[in-house]
């Protein structure tokens, strides 16, 4: 399985965004899973997350891709058994979100 390893730029909220404080950080993006993990989070993602900023109202620098890599079918395998776990995590929220609305 590939991933491919981007650099990226975020920042702690929107005033750090309006005066471009940004810090990089490097992101694994898995494709064939749809799963970006980095030192921050994980979370299911698509190949736009890579797109460029350029359109935006705040002036991220853009994505870059660093390279792509191999990942063990060990790995792989962790990571299926992490994004399982998520959409499981989310589902539940939903329902009990659901559940505490309707009363």
């Amino acid at each position: 399985m590939k991933a491919q390893i981007w650099k990226i730029h975020v920042t702690e909220g929107v005033l750090g965004a309006v005066h471009g404080f940004f810090r990089e950080i490097f992101e694994y993006y898995i494709p064939e899973l749809g799963l970006a993990v980095n030192i921050e989070t994980f979370f299911l993602s698509d190949s736009d997350r890579y797109a460029s900023n350029a359109d935006t109202e705040f002036s991220y620098p853009a994505p870059e891709l660093v390279e792509t890599i191999d990942i063990s079918d060990e790995w792989a395998e962790a990571l299926k058994t992490m994004k399982s776990g998520h959409l499981a995590f989310n589902s539940f929220k939903e329902q009990v979100l659901q559940q505490n609305s309707e009363e």
